[in-house]
């Protein structure tokens, strides 16, 4: 594979990370795209990515449900050791399915580093501002890199079958949820799977304060006091498979 045709905005990626890695040691960024038949993506760190094409690793995200997960959930170990001899560990990965592409948005640090996956848990939102931020920042590196994509090989071919929704009720079958509305089991759903009430809102259609409401009666009914005892609680019962430890 020709590597040199591909975009590389490595430092310019560093400079627009470097806020967060001066207040997490936050040192690794990427943000890719998988679209039916090809690929892009714009990294710190593009020797890892290089070296994971050349090993033909399966590309990840189409078969990820939107919402965070982690490295350590979903990457094989021979995987993980080439990322941690790349300089970078204790990732976490933002999927965002589109109708004709998946967002692919990873962040990570040192392998010396592993309280960071508190920071995560503590700054999802901070960590979805800084999406936002770098689409609109990084506009002209993405249209490049977009223009330069890579076919994908028979063993890197993603697998498309992200959960909808719907799915995810079906497997709310555990006695415990069955006091839940229908309406209180979708925004159960979106909640553990990193959605913020804003955006559980949007992709419900329903005002923030009745969304509140709803996550309000849901903690009353699984006695639970805030949102991570909702998120063990359903990893628990086995309708989540991933969260932020």
């Amino acid at each position: 594979m020709q590597f040199d045709r591909f975009f590389d905005a490595k430092t310019s990626l560093q400079q627009l990370i470097a806020p967060l890695q001066k207040m997490a040691n936050l040192t690794y960024f990427s943000y890719g795209v998988n679209y039916a038949d090809s690929a892009f993506s714009l990294s710190t760190h593009p020797e890892y990515f290089y070296s994971a094409l050349e090993k033909t690793f399966p590309l990840v995200g189409c078969q990820l449900t939107d919402g965070w997960h982690t490295w350590d959930k979903i990457l094989s170990s021979e995987h993980k050791h080439l990322v941690q001899e790349n300089g970078a560990d204790h990732g976490i990965l933002w999927i965002k399915h589109h109708h004709n592409k998946t967002e692919v948005i990873e962040f990570a640090s040192t392998p010396d580093n592993p309280m960071i996956l508190d920071f995560y848990l503590n700054h999802q939102n901070l960590l979805k501002k800084f999406i936002a931020y770098f689409r609109r920042e990084a506009h002209h590196l993405i249209e490049k890199a977009d223009a330069r994509r890579f076919a994908y090989t028979a063993n890197q071919m993603p697998v498309h079958s992200p959960q909808s929704n719907q799915q995810w009720l079906q497997a709310i079958s555990d006695p415990t949820f069955e006091m839940l509305s229908k309406r209180e089991k979708e925004c159960y759903t979106l909640l553990i799977k990193g959605y913020m009430l804003a955006e559980i809102g949007q992709e419900l259609n329903l005002a923030l304060p009745t969304v509140a409401n709803y996550i309000a009666r849901i903690k009353q009914k699984l006695a639970c006091d805030n949102k991570w005892e909702l998120v063990t609680k359903g990893q628990q019962a086995k309708i989540v498979e991933y969260h932020i430890p």
